[in-house]
């Protein structure tokens, strides 16, 4: 029902009108000059109705195209706000609201572009901005609207040589303006154009006529931002220069990494762009508050100064105006693990090479990169030889990982030892410090000296008499002491992280006090600064991501250096102590779907949060998955349309007890009840929440240190598991439990892959799981197993009718993911979908795989970005209370 006119554009009306069915105001926009072609309207309404399938809240949804008396037409979402036209007029914008505003849009493009949809004609008239800030992309397709009668073209439309050119001139590309083919990229150069326009306030390319504007686009070098504003920061302007580059295999290969690395400028604008002066009556106010302060502690006397200084100094003396970013390695995919020669001129890190993690070198003051490793499995944790002509890494020796070395200038590579988890090298050379064993194994730390001769056990407690799961080291520079974190295996402290001092002499090892308690399944990268007593280390706190902290082995409070939405990892102190190498991270789980008919995934949930774990109802149309989109993990369901969303276990649903992970929920087979996993406080249990709502139980309380991945018995009766009930061969297992039982658990197969997905067949016949041979089916009594196929696949589930296994696995070259399924009679695999996606950088890849039918199905894959970049004045200066303290010794405080 049309209810009023809302405006008048280049291509038509658009109405403000009312659903009355549905009780929704839409937007109808009319597009009454399209002409007159048929298979120009069908194009139009195909790409429309490819639109409609887009589900991101960034862009404007489409809710049904068609045509009317001849004319197309498109419904759509009503917008309630202004279009970013208007708030371009008041540019240049702040450079906080125009990363805002950035993010947004590249979100918003990289959805689409994930779908396979170009926009074509991005420009601030297509943007609108609500009340409250979202950001909402307007036309998606309908670029494609051709024009019958060119000479009441204006500047959205030209023809050049003949050639109908669609857009609008003054943000086209340079390949929409030469009348050539056209991709994702084209809608990063119209972005970078806008924001050109947002942080100067003029277009980049301004002429008298539209030809001349798209000679100044092919040709002309847009003026310098840092010309028209200086105070847009540099990383800003490099961001907006690489969208705006003539060569568009020279822009971002993925629009997500785009997106990602304007969320990291955004949640890091504080520290590189420089404080606001203060104003003149401000500044006095200011200076009668810090004499007034120090009037007051004069009077307190010496104790009240000593602890004002010691807040002070435990908050951090650090000036984030004087830290100073510098990208280092941001070539597209994921570089990580920054290692410092000794002499500090060059980094050896680790990048993504066709799937692969191989070892590269670059130095500091060269854009120019070296490949040093050519292996065909990752490399991992690189460090240098103390003379800097040798590279030590750990990467695949036979069945387990081991370390190797190369020559810095390549060559084949050496085996070190097997069985290495991580390594480190004494400064003199002198002694090799490693952990043996693998990740969620017991592991103990082995010292061998000098290197290559047999290894002896470090024996000495309290450190000793622990067992380990994970683990970190590094030699502190001055060689007296090794640094390690480790993660605890005990039933008591499998969820718990320390770092320990372990000297190298006859003194004993002690725990260094941490600002962090909540350490699940981390053993935190670290580096220690010259002074050989205080690290770098990287921390999840405060929430989210992971941020840089600067602990006192000595006892001085830990002080927080970083803090962003995203992850702060890997950090490298140069051996002068002034700069830190470290990676810049993003991880995006997104929800895609996968069919027989059409294996390529398709994104079904794409956001800029994480949305992982999809669980399908058995009955009704709704799905359960778990999102961190309110900055913690929760488990919501969602409809199959998208129009209903519900909370359904949230942290406070445990009291006071801390909830630190929730991840994979299974319905029940009446789709009354849905089990998942939640590590807590107390342990990594199995619970149960009712889908109507009421307080979750755990299933199986206090029985083992780990437990993972529930799966239904067909009468809802039983939930199978797998679960870590010691860290000894054959710790990790298979196991049942009836439910509302107090009766213990029931084994059923020991020896599994760890914490391996489980999913019980819908006639209750078998149970599939990953054992130590392969993916594996096992009866419910555990007498009878069959092994599948040889490789564990990362996440499965049944078909219908119990005859095939549908899931994801790793390529035969690991290099990718593939999407295929097995008959679990004979045994026959069927790939569907070979290699369809390359293998992230990720210890978890795939989250969750569910049936939604029996030709479809939905999963999570993770989207891994990670760049190394170098920071400096991270070093405070220290306080009066530091300098007194430092006299004094540790073990006397």
């Amino acid at each position: 029902e049309v209810v009023s006119l809302l405006g008048v554009g280049g291509m038509g009306e658009v109405y403000r009108a009312r659903d009355p069915r549905l009780k929704r105001d839409v937007a109808i926009k009319v597009l009454a000059r399209a002409g007159t072609d048929p298979a120009q309207h069908r194009r139009l309404l195909d790409e429309a109705q490819a639109a409609s399938a887009l589900n991101h809240p960034n862009i404007v949804t489409v809710y049904d195209v068609g045509t009317e008396n001849g004319v197309p037409f498109v419904v759509s979402e009503l917008v309630e706000g202004t279009s970013l036209r208007t708030v371009a007029s008041r540019a240049p914008l702040p450079i906080r609201e125009v990363l805002d505003l950035a993010v947004q849009m590249a979100d918003g493009l990289a959805a689409a572009h994930q779908a396979g949809i170009v926009h074509r004609d991005l420009k601030p008239e297509n943007v609108m901005v609500t009340r409250d800030g979202r950001v909402k992309i307007l036309d998606f397709g309908l670029a494609l609207v051709g024009r019958s009668d060119l000479a009441a073209a204006d500047a959205e439309t030209v023809s050049q040589g003949g050639v109908l050119l669609v857009g609008t001139v003054p943000y086209m590309s340079p390949e929409q303006a030469r009348g050539a083919a056209v991709d994702f990229r084209t809608d990063q150069f119209s972005l970078g154009l806008t924001l050109y326009e947002l942080v100067t306030g003029r277009r980049a390319f301004r002429a008298e006529t539209a030809a001349q504007v798209l000679a100044a686009i092919l040709d002309d070098e847009a003026e310098p931002i840092a010309k028209l504003n200086p105070k847009v920061p540099a990383p800003v302007r490099w961001a907006i220069e690489r969208c705006l580059a003539k060569d568009a295999r020279q822009r971002y290969d993925a629009t997500a990494d785009l997106a990602r690395e304007l969320r990291t400028l955004r949640d890091r604008v504080v520290e590189f762009t420089p404080p606001a002066d203060i104003a003149p009556e401000a500044a006095r106010r200011r200076r009668r508050v810090v004499l007034a302060t120090a009037a007051i502690g004069a009077i307190a006397g010496i104790a009240a100064i000593g602890l004002l200084v010691r807040v002070a100094s435990s908050s951090g003396n650090i000036r984030l105006d004087r830290y100073q970013w510098t990208p280092f390695a941001t070539d597209a995919g994921y570089q990580g693990s920054p290692a410092w020669s000794p002499d500090g001129k060059t980094l050896a890190y680790v990048a993504d090479v066709d799937g692969v993690l191989q070892v590269f070198t670059k130095s500091v003051e060269s854009s120019m990169r070296q490949q040093v490793t050519h292996k065909g499995f990752n490399c991992r944790d690189p460090f240098w030889s103390p003379d800097g002509t040798r590279l030590y890494y750990i990467s695949q020796a036979r069945d387990r990982d081991g370390l190797w070395w190369t020559s810095v200038s390549g060559g084949e590579p050496d085996i070190v030892m097997e069985d290495v988890y991580r390594a480190a090298l004494s400064p003199d050379g002198k002694t090799l410090a490693f952990f043996q064993g693998q990740r969620n194994s017991s592991m103990k730390l082995w010292l061998s000296s000098p290197p290559g001769s047999p290894p002896v056990p470090y024996t000495r407690p309290a450190f000793a008499s622990g067992s380990y799961v994970q683990a970190t080291l590094h030699f502190s520079p001055d060689g007296s002491k090794l640094g390690v974190w480790v993660e605890h295996g005990e039933k008591s402290r499998l969820l718990h992280a320390e770092f320990w001092v372990v000297p190298m002499g006859d003194a004993a090892p002690y725990v260094v006090p941490t600002p962090v308690a909540d350490l699940a399944g981390l053993a935190p990268a670290f580096s220690w600064l010259p002074d050989s007593r205080r690290v770098l280390s990287a921390l999840p706190a405060p929430k989210p991501g992971t941020h840089l902290w600067l602990l006192d082995t000595e006892g001085a409070a830990p002080r927080l250096l970083t803090t962003s939405s995203g992850l702060e990892n890997n950090p490298a102190v140069s051996p002068d102590g002034t700069r830190a190498a470290l990676t810049l991270a993003q991880a995006d789980n997104d929800l895609y779907q996968l069919s027989i008919e059409h294996p390529s995934p398709v994104p079904v949930l794409a956001t800029s949060r994480n949305e992982m774990d999809p669980a399908w109802s058995p009955v009704g149309t709704r799905m359960a998955f778990v999102t961190d989109r309110a900055g913690y993990e929760e488990i919501w369901l969602r409809s199959q349309n998208g129009d209903f969303e519900q909370r359904l276990v949230t942290p406070s649903d445990f009291g006071v007890s801390e909830t630190y992970l929730l991840s994979a929920p299974a319905f029940s087979a009446d789709g009354q009840r849905i089990a998942y996993s939640r590590a807590g406080s107390e342990g990594y249990r199995i619970w149960i929440t009712p889908v109507a709502g009421g307080p979750p139980a755990e299933l199986t309380p206090g029985a083992a240190l780990a437990q993972d991945s529930p799966s239904w018995s067909p009468d809802g009766a039983w939930v199978a598991f797998a679960q870590i009930v010691n860290l000894g061969a054959g710790g990790a297992s298979l196991a049942k439990m009836r439910v509302g039982a107090r009766t213990p658990f029931e084994a059923v197969v020991s020896d599994i892959v760890p914490l391996s997905p489980v999913q019980w067949a819908p006639d209750g016949m078998w149970i599939a799981y990953n054992g130590q041979s392969g993916l594996s089916v096992v009866s419910p009594d555990g007498q009878s197993t069959r092994v599948l196929h040889e490789q564990p696949w990362l996440a499965f589930a049944w078909s219908d009718d119990n005859r095939r296994l549908y899931g994801i696995r790793q390529s035969n070259d690991l290099q990718h993911l593939t999407f295929t399924s097995i008959d679990v009679r004979s045994g026959t695999e069927r790939v569907l979908g070979p290699d369809f996606m390359p293998l992230p950088v990720s210890g978890q890849p795939v989250r969750g795989f569910t049936r939604v039918s029996a030709t479809t199905f939905l999963t999570s894959i993770v989207r891994v970005h990670s760049d190394v970049w170098l920071l400096e004045g991270f070093e405070p200066s220290p306080t009066l209370w530091d300098r007194l303290v430092s006299l004094v010794p540790f073990r006397n405080r």
